[in-house]
């Protein structure tokens, strides 16, 4: 209970004096307050084990039992049909020898406490605080014993509250054993308090871990070795059910706190139970923070209603290494796992292009990048990476990093009696075609067989000879010299066949001579025949 929950008891019964006690820190939540019934109208069984092992000082045992006597006026005054039972580590003292089992003592059985039979419990915790044992410290026992009183209780709503320094000796396995009775209890239903008292748990890491274990809800020590004022505070004032009291001091602002959540418990862990000092009505906080189960893949949050509700977030995972994250397809790329233990997809998918124009770039989702090259392709720079030293294919040029073939030249001239052909070298070549008849030129001069030659030049005016053939070179045409008639071309340099050639191949010089006037006469009826056509075609 906090410094209003004792000034509304105050308000209300204008018994109780109100404390200068510690105000804790508090949670801010942006979230709606859940209203419950009036302040301590429930009534609870209560069991409070004191300390008064020989670890504690006579000054905190003193300031201890103090603390004790005004969480009882708390119980009391409210009159709402509290009950109450305490008890104390080790029922012997030092006078009275030593318990080897260090054996605790119920000073009181659970009973109701109220107004009017208050002093006689603040009497029974006095004397109970009086002395020191010398028995150790058995939280086993303490804590069965404890256990076992509020089984007694008729209410349903039963607490235990645990004051001790964390270091049990007694009996064999003592802290195994302690941990075991406080699992039974909270197993049994019971609320769990357990407060780190005086200055060696307050110093002792390991104490308070012990204690925080034992006590109900996910309740952890945060602080390392011994406990500064500021570390005190947060663990106060974390809503678990764990605390820490260096001294006695201490004690009365963590029993203030404790009978806060007593009076206005709503039986949901996860909610900053408060009792309200204008209204007089118990308000619970959702505490959404008290709900985390350390699962990143989680929402978690706390229900008025239903308590801790950790959500699984769709498609959420969990990891710890960047490997645990893949997902089998390679294109989407990398997947990694964050600084909060959850795969995050890649921030970019993979990039297949290899910056190469004839390269044909995919992915494949188990391969990964593919770069394909692409046939007849040549990567270039300038046009002139791409000549193939042919000008027939055109000029060929370099577009967007890749070679483009240019258009093929046309060698085509349109003139019938060209032979159009292109060299690889020099181009296009346009040669008149000799060899057609109907493409020889007509001159404007008489031209009596035709050959495009005129009469007065024709070195053989009756016989078709375009090409003016003259071996010998006499102004004689081949076909007129009689010189040339009758001689055959062997393939030799000078064009023409020797007489000794033909000497034993069956041909006379007489057959020669027949054979050259018959070609003559061929050819001269060839050339009037082509002549006749081409006129029928004009006509």
């Amino acid at each position: 209970m906090s410094h209003k929950l004792s000034c509304f008891i105050k308000k209300r019964l204008m018994t109780v004096l109100c404390s200068s006690s510690l105000l804790f820190s508090s949670v801010a939540y942006s979230v709606d307050i859940a209203e419950g019934p009036a302040c301590g109208s429930v009534p609870a069984d209560i069991a409070l084990v004191l300390d008064r092992t020989g670890s504690v000082s006579n000054a905190n045992r003193a300031l201890e039992a103090a603390a004790a006597k005004n969480l009882a006026a708390l119980f009391a005054n409210v009159d709402a049909g509290h009950h109450l039972s305490v008890l104390r580590f080790a029922g012997k003292n030092c006078s009275d020898g030593v318990d080897a089992n260090g054996s605790a003592e119920v000073v009181t059985s659970l009973g109701v406490i109220n107004p009017g039979n208050l002093a006689s419990f603040e009497l029974d915790i006095d004397l109970a605080m009086a002395t020191n044992s010398c028995s150790g410290t058995n939280l086993k026992d303490a804590v069965e014993k404890a256990h076992a009183e509020l089984n007694a209780g008729s209410n349903s709503k039963k607490y235990l509250i645990l004051i001790s320094d964390g270091e049990p000796n007694k009996p064999a396995n003592p802290v195994t054993s302690a941990q075991a009775a406080a699992d039974a209890a909270k197993a049994d239903g019971i609320s769990f308090f357990s407060i780190a008292f005086d200055a060696n748990a307050s110093g002792d890491a390991s104490d308070r871990a012990l204690l925080a274990s034992m006590a109900t809800q996910i309740s952890l020590d945060n602080s390392v070795g011994s406990v500064s004022g500021q570390e005190k505070d947060e663990e106060n004032g974390d809503g678990d059910y764990f605390f820490i009291a260096p001294d006695g001091n201490d004690l009365t602002a963590v029993f203030d706190k404790i009978s806060e959540v007593i009076f206005c418990n709503d039986g949901i862990s996860c909610t900053m139970d408060d009792c309200n000092e204008e209204s007089g009505m118990c308000e619970h906080t959702p505490d959404d923070s008290s709900c985390d189960d350390q699962n990143p893949c989680t929402n978690d949050y706390c229900d008025i209603e239903l308590g801790c509700v950790n959500e699984p977030i769709p498609g959420c995972q969990a990891c710890e290494t960047d490997e645990e994250c893949g997902d089998g397809d390679a294109c989407n790329g990398a997947e990694v796992c964050s600084e909060g233990g959850v795969c995050e997809p890649a921030e970019f998918p993979l990039d297949c292009d290899d910056g190469n124009p004839c390269t044909n770039d995919s992915c494949d989702a188990v391969n990964g990048c593919i770069n394909e090259m692409i046939e007849g392709c040549q990567v270039c720079e300038v046009d002139e990476d791409c000549d193939n030293q042919n000008v027939c294919d055109g000029a060929e040029a370099c577009v967007e990093g890749v070679c483009s073939s240019g258009d093929p030249l046309n060698c085509v001239d349109e003139d019938e009696c060209t032979i159009d052909s292109c060299d690889p070298e020099s181009g296009c070549q346009n040669v008149p075609d000799l060899e057609d008849p109907e493409c020889q030129e007509v001159p404007d001069c008489p031209d009596a067989d035709n050959d495009g030659v005129c009469n007065e030049d024709d070195n053989c005016q009756f016989i078709f000879n375009p090409d003016q053939a003259d071996a010998d070179g006499d102004g004689i045409g081949n076909f007129c010299d009689d010189d040339f008639l009758g001689q055959v071309d062997d393939g030799g340099d000078d064009g023409f066949v020797s007489p000794d050639i033909l000497e034993g191949s069956g041909c006379s010089l007489n057959h020669a001579e027949q054979f050259s006037y018959s070609a003559i006469v061929m050819a001269t009826l060839m050339l009037l025949l082509s002549r006749r056509k081409k006129m029928n075609k004009k006509e």
